[in-house]
C-alpha cells in the first residue's frame, strides 16, 4: 500500500493521471482505513478526480478521509491540500482557501518549510477573494522558496499561481517563465496548467492569437493527461 501510494503521487506530479488513479485505487484496498498511508491515497485520488472534472466522486473520497479524523494523521497536510483544492473547484473558495490555510498553520507551527504547495493554491484563492495583499505575499513567499529548491515542477507551478495571483505585466511575465520553466520538465499536466493560463492571460490582454496558441497546445496536453476538466475550460 505505501509503494502504491508513492507510485500514485509520482504519476500525478508527472501528469499520468489514469496511472495515479490505478495506483491510488490499488492501494486503498490493499491497507485498512487505519493505516497511516491511507490519507496520501486519498489525497491523490481527490486531486485525480478534480483533475478530471469528476467533483462528485472527489467529494466522496474526501468524505472518506474525514470521518478517519484527521487531526494527528500522517499525510494530514495532502489531504487538507486535495480537500481545498476540491473546494475551490467547487466554487466554495472561501472554504478552500481557509483549508490550505490551516495545512500552513500546522506545517509553520512545526517548522517544516517545505513543501508549501498549499501557498501556491492558496494565492489565487485569495486574490479571487479580493485578499491581494495576503495572496500576493503567499505568492511571492512560494515562488522564493521554489527558486531557492529549484526542482523544475514545483518552480513551475509556483511561477504560474504567482502570475495568477500577481496579475498585470509581471504576472504574465512569471507565466511564460512557468511555461518556459516546465517545457523542460517531466510535469506534463503543470505545463498544460501553465499553457492554458498564459493563453487567457494572453487573449485578456488584446494579444488573442498567442493565446490560442497557447490554448490548443494546453487541450492537446490536458487530453493526453487525461484532465478532463482543464481541456474543456481550456
Amino acid at each position: 500500500g505505501i509503494l502504491h501510494a508513492h507510485c500514485a503521487a509520482i504519476a500525478l506530479a508527472r501528469g499520468s493521471l489514469p496511472d495515479a488513479q490505478v495506483e491510488a485505487d490499488t492501494g486503498l484496498l490493499l491497507v485498512e482505513s487505519s493505516h497511516f498511508i491511507t490519507l496520501l491515497l486519498v489525497a491523490v485520488a481527490i486531486t485525480v478526480h478534480v483533475e478530471r472534472g469528476a467533483l462528485d466522486a472527489a467529494a466522496r473520497l474526501a468524505r472518506t478521509g474525514e470521518t478517519l479524523g484527521i487531526a494527528n494523521r500522517a499525510y494530514v497536510s495532502d489531504f487538507l491540500t486535495a480537500r481545498g483544492r476540491l473546494r475551490i473547484a467547487q466554487g466554495r473558495l472561501e472554504e478552500g482557501a481557509a483549508d490550505l490555510l490551516w495545512c500552513g498553520r500546522r506545517r509553520e507551527a512545526r517548522g517544516l518549510r517545505w513543501p508549501s504547495d498549499w501557498k501556491a493554491y492558496a494565492a489565487p484563492a485569495l486574490a479571487a477573494l479580493g485578499d491581494n495583499q495576503l495572496a500576493i505575499k503567499l505568492a511571492r513567499e512560494q515562488l522564493t522558496a521554489a527558486r531557492r529548491v529549484g526542482a523544475a515542477g514545483a518552480l513551475g507551478m509556483s511561477l504560474r499561481t504567482a502570475g495568477l495571483a500577481i496579475g498585470g505585466d509581471e504576472g504574465l511575465a512569471l507565466l511564460r517563465e512557468a511555461v518556459a520553466i516546465l517545457q523542460r520538465s517531466s510535469a506534463r499536466l503543470e505545463l498544460a496548467h501553465a499553457l492554458a493560463d498564459l493563453g487567457a492571460e494572453l487573449s485578456r490582454s488584446g494579444r488573442r492569437t498567442e493565446g490560442r496558441d497557447a490554448q490548443r497546445r494546453a487541450i492537446s496536453l490536458a487530453g493526453q493527461c487525461g484532465a478532463l476538466a482543464l481541456a474543456e475550460s481550456a
